[in-house]
Order: C-alpha cells, then sequence, then structure tokens
C-alpha cells in the first residue's frame, strides 16, 4: 500500500470534486482493527438532496466515486465509506462527547 496522504490534502481532494448532492466529506486517517493503514469517510448528504440521495444507487455511485478519489490520491485499499445527513451531522457536532 501506497504512504497515506496528509488528512489535509486528502480532504482538500474529495471537497473539488464534490458531487452537488454532497454537503461536505469528512476523513480519518489511521491503522484499522487488523492493524493495517485505512482511510474512514463520511459522505455527508445535503438534507434537500433526499430521499433520491439516500437510494442504495445513489449511495453506492457515492461510495465509487469516494474510493476513487481516494485510489488517485495513492490509496488503493482499506477505504471504509459511512454516510450521515446534515441534520444527523449537525446533531453529533452539537452532542458532547
Amino acid at each position: 500500500m501506497a504512504r497515506l496522504p496528509s488528512p489535509t490534502k486528502l480532504d482538500s481532494t474529495l471537497a473539488k470534486k464534490r458531487p452537488r448532492s454532497v454537503s461536505r466529506v469528512l476523513t480519518k486517517i489511521g491503522t484499522d482493527s487488523t492493524g493495517d493503514p485505512a482511510v474512514w469517510i463520511w459522505i455527508i448528504l445535503k438534507d434537500a438532496s433526499l430521499p433520491r440521495a439516500w437510494s442504495f444507487e445513489s449511495r453506492e455511485k457515492l461510495r465509487q466515486w469516494a474510493k476513487q478519489t481516494v485510489r488517485s490520491a495513492g490509496i488503493e485499499d482499506l477505504t471504509y465509506v459511512s454516510f450521515r445527513t446534515e441534520s444527523e451531522q449537525q446533531e453529533l457536532e452539537r452532542s458532547p462527547a
């Protein structure tokens, strides 16, 4: 596996190519439970794009977009992609840790 990019570079790359239904993309770079380097991506969907953007087909296209973008940054495997709505993300950010 190639060296992992900095989170800032990865965030910037994902933000530039972000589809219209996506409000923002959050990333975390680290080591997964097996000890391998990994990238976690949370795609935050615009509330206004729901329910269409929440369909399996739409989420699969977004998942492939994210993985392809990560691959173009030199990471071939171990990319975990999850989805949240803007409302869910706002609630998480308001909640104490």
